[in-house]
């Protein structure tokens, strides 16, 4: 019964509150923001205004979340979801889905791994590292041109990229993909302008800048100077 009391007795207080910024109510709750919020579910929570330097969102699913104002960003984002996809993942699937990425699965799988990843925790420094290490150690074709157009096309919200990326995955080994590579090597170029200029601007904690696409650019481009490689399976 007391802990029913102490519960009613927070609830009131945050709802009696003056202020409606997160940080504000959590201090009220008596919520610890080191502990309480590693893995919670705070899809859609406004952001705005608060003081975060205390918080700890590792594993925490932030989708659709609003950054905008935020004073102080959180102490720890690891494997926090940012991005906007609705898929059933939680924080704790970002090693499991990461490591498919790099497995010997066929390309579709791995690529569709990687779509997951994007769609859901977003373009951020993780996911950066991530398409970084498919680029270095990948030997086809398919999965590394698609990875770097995903990822890309995500960020500029080019739909019909996306899409493109998603129907040779699900063709897998369909000879028919070999008259998509055109398209896909003019696609690598037409974003590698695209990121050349365009202004970076922080979307939330963790975002990539023009530092993290330089490093991504480095890598798709030394993949590029290698030998002609036929191994697209």
């Amino acid at each position: 019964m007391k802990t029913n009391d102490n519960f009613t007795g927070v609830a009131s207080k945050v709802a009696s509150s003056d202020s409606d910024i997160f940080s504000d109510l959590v201090e009220i709750s008596g919520l610890n923001p080191a502990t309480d919020f590693r893995g919670a579910r705070l899809n859609g929570v406004d952001l705005g205004e608060s003081h975060l330097e205390s918080f700890n969102f590792d594993l925490a699913d932030l989708r659709g979340a609003n950054w905008r104002g935020l004073l102080t960003e959180p102490s720890s984002t690891t494997h926090c979801l940012r991005g906007n996809g609705e898929d059933n993942v939680s924080g704790a699937d970002f090693p499991q889905l990461s490591a498919v990425c790099v497995s010997r699965e066929n390309w579709g799988e791995r690529f569709l791994a990687f779509k997951l990843i994007i769609d859901n925790w977003g373009e951020n420094t993780e996911t950066a590292d991530l398409l970084v290490n498919i680029l270095k150690t990948d030997k086809g074709t398919y999965l590394r041109l698609c990875t770097f157009i995903y990822f890309c096309a995500s960020y500029a919200r080019d739909e019909k990229m996306m899409n493109r990326c998603i129907e040779m995955a699900k063709a897998g080994r369909s000879q028919t993909n070999m008259f998509r590579l055109k398209t896909l090597r003019k696609a690598v170029r037409d974003y590698s302008k695209y990121f050349e200029s365009v202004n970076f601007e922080k979307r939330y904690p963790g975002d990539i800048d023009r530092v993290h696409f330089t490093r991504i650019q480095y890598a798709m481009d030394t993949v590029e100077d290698r030998e002609p490689d036929r191994r697209f399976i």
